[in-house]
């Protein structure tokens, strides 16, 4: 029998978070995601000219994000966020 890697967390619906950074922190949780591996995702999004330069992200504004620090984050590195994850941009939209 096979051994096969189990998610940190399992993959809830966005209706099961108050927030939008309690959601987006469980999304790349249950991935299986570093901040890194986000954040490199989206610059590659960026220079295949799928995302604008604005949704850019750094290490520490992702993390300060997941803590709740910003309440209102740009919808540019919502998108991006959008695209790391693959999750519909609208939805994050909404939850923010």
């Amino acid at each position: 029998m096979k051994n096969t890697p189990v998610p940190k967390t399992t993959l809830q619906g966005p209706d099961d978070f108050a927030t939008v950074w309690e959601y987006l922190r469980s999304v790349r949780e249950a991935n299986g995601y570093t901040i890194r591996v986000v954040i490199n995702l989206i610059n590659q999004a960026i220079s295949k000219k799928e995302l604008e330069d604005q949704a850019a992200i750094s290490r520490g504004y992702l993390s300060n994000l997941e803590s709740g620090k910003y309440i209102h984050p740009s919808p540019f590195k919502l998108k991006g966020l959008a695209v790391a994850y693959n999750i519909p941009y609208e939805l994050l939209l909404n939850k923010a």
